[in-house]
């Protein structure tokens, strides 16, 4: 018989196991229910999942077709093929990107060959990426051909066209640099020791040549006695950048240094420059034919910018009245060129479009007037900014206002020679330009030229391209100062803007007597250049991402 402390114990012992067993099942309720919502949430997790993985997945392969896209416009110019055919309105680029697909549209603007002339292409490429054909992502984007009027400076080689080396100084460079040959670059001996020295490279530098058997940066450092010494090299025998010494060449250091770039070429023709001037109509004129300017027209309308035949005496510019003129001497005749912004009066008795004019005629603001001796002719619009001369211009000068391109004849071996200030209306001479004005002036040439008559002091307003490569990928033409050993003493040559050149050329140096003569110069760069270069610019095969996005197909 059990005492009742037995009975006590043995009830509470049940009680206890009774407990647990409930625990037992609400914990494994729980877990139940957790176990329903993992298999409920692991599918939506793995959808996730796989959403997010196609997601990056395509736009990898999107961005992929953009990328071939680009690659093939800039081998297909850099090898004079036209990308988009006369007569159709895109093209399109199919590739892969492992499982993925893709097709890109590239369809050009307005203006881009075969839509329009200029030189400076814009393309619209649409990238649809596909996985077992479905498409799944679209990436839209514009991208826009570089301009030589980027560069503050530029050269192709640093030799002369006699074979002279020669070296650039430490005059101030605000702009980006490039070379396709090796930069040599000369220094004072202290120049590292110096504490009142600093950097003068403010920009980007950039060189093609590379000696990868050689310690260093591959740009060749000399002092005055033009040999290589260590004092003047900022790095050491093993090529480690030394602290401190990239800093006084380049204002944000070695990063801002780059060689091994691939080469940046220039072409041997403008053909855009001159059939931008010409506009519509017939050929432009034969060797045979007598020198004179034409401005063509359609139905009465401006068609073209100004194109000059034969050698030129002189091209002046000049801002009156607020209307835009162009002057242009060939022996005894002038042709006068006006863009009208204020409305002008023609005098009376005036031979207006081979009419006889009794009164005055007026001339209404978006007009050209092109004056021959005392007879006019007068066309709505204006010119396109270009002015072309199949001959050398012997003496260039003046103010001018928009946007302008001149060229004399690259492809013939034809010059232009600086016969005073180039300025621009909208800027004071001797100030920088303010960033985002509209006067912008490019002057190409197989030589720009600075010539005798012009002034000790030189005011140049633009960006100037001397040069070409031939057949053979060789480089001739520079920039340089005409008979600079009879200019004594020096000038200054204040130049806002860009030098591209394919050849160094002689601006300054010594007379028979050991004097300095020539002109020094002074650089100021002029960044919207780069953005709003002049128009129909050279260009190079090399395009630039203005606007990028991605979207649902």
């Amino acid at each position: 018989m059990r005492s009742m402390g037995q009975l006590y114990r043995s009830g509470t012992g049940g009680a206890r196991r009774g407990s647990v067993l409930l625990l037992a099942i609400f914990f494994l309720f729980v877990l139940f229910l957790l176990a329903v919502a993992f298999v409920v949430l692991i599918p939506t997790e793995l959808s996730a999942a796989l959403q997010e993985r196609l997601w990056m997945e395509s736009s990898y392969a999107a961005d992929a077709g953009m990328q071939e896209a680009t690659a093939m416009l800039e081998w297909q110019l850099s090898h004079g093929v036209e990308p988009v055919a006369a007569g159709l309105d895109s093209v399109t680029v199919d590739g892969a990107l492992g499982e993925w697909t893709y097709r890109v549209t590239i369809t050009p603007d307005a203006s881009t060959p075969p839509n329009g002339t200029n030189s400076l292409r814009v393309y619209r490429l649409e990238s649809v990426a596909s996985l077992f054909g479905r498409a799944r992502r679209a990436a839209r984007a514009m991208i826009r051909q570089d301009s030589f009027a980027r560069f503050s400076s530029f050269w192709d080689k640093r030799e002369d066209e006699s074979g002279n080396v020669l070296y650039l100084g430490s005059a101030i460079q605000d702009g980006p640099v490039h070379s396709n040959g090796q930069i040599r670059l000369v220094l004072p001996m202290t120049w590292f020791a110096d504490p009142s020295k600093a950097a003068f490279f403010l920009a980007n530098v950039s060189q093609a040549y590379s000696d990868p058997n050689k310690p260093g940066d591959s740009i060749m450092y000399v002092s005055f006695d033009a040999q290589e010494h260590a004092e003047v090299r900022p790095y050491d025998e093993h090529g480690n950048p030394i602290p401190g010494r990239y800093e006084k060449l380049l204002k944000d250091g070695r990063p801002a240094l780059t060689t091994g770039v691939r080469p940046i070429e220039m072409p041997a023709d403008h053909g855009g420059i001159r059939n931008a001037a010409w506009g519509s109509g017939d050929s432009p004129p034969s060797a045979a034919t007598p020198p004179g300017v034409f401005v063509n027209s359609q139905a009465g309308k401006v068609s073209g910018g100004i194109y000059v035949h034969g050698d030129s005496d002189e091209v002046k510019m000049e801002v009156v009245d607020g209307n835009f003129r162009v002057n242009v001497k060939q022996g005894a005749k002038t042709v006068v060129i006006t863009e009208v912004n204020n409305p002008i009066s023609l005098p009376p008795g005036s031979i207006v479009n081979g009419t006889p004019q009794s009164a005055g005629m007026p001339v209404p603001e978006g007009s050209t007037v092109v004056a021959r001796d005392d007879q006019f002719e007068v066309l709505s619009g204006s010119t396109n900014g270009v002015i072309f001369s199949s001959g050398t211009i012997n003496s260039f000068s003046g103010t001018y206002k928009g946007r302008r391109t001149v060229e004399a004849d690259v492809a013939a071996d034809k010059d232009v020679v600086i016969g005073g200030d180039l300025l621009r209306l909208d800027t004071t001479r001797g100030e920088k330009p303010t960033e985002g004005s509209t006067d912008t002036l490019g002057v190409v040439g197989k030589n720009v030229r600075i010539g005798k008559t012009a002034p000790r002091d030189l005011y140049l307003y633009g960006v100037f391209y001397a040069g070409k490569k031939d057949a053979n990928g060789e480089s001739s033409g520079s920039f340089k100062v005409d008979e600079y050993k009879t200019r004594w003493p020096p000038g200054m040559m204040y130049i806002f803007g860009g030098v591209i050149k394919a050849r160094a050329g002689v601006e300054e140096g010594y007379d028979d007597k050991g004097r300095a003569a020539g002109y020094s110069s002074k650089k100021v760069y002029d960044p919207s250049l780069a953005t709003a270069p002049p128009p129909f610019f050279p260009t190079y095969s090399k395009f630039r991402l203005t606007c990028y996005e991605e979207t649902n197909p």
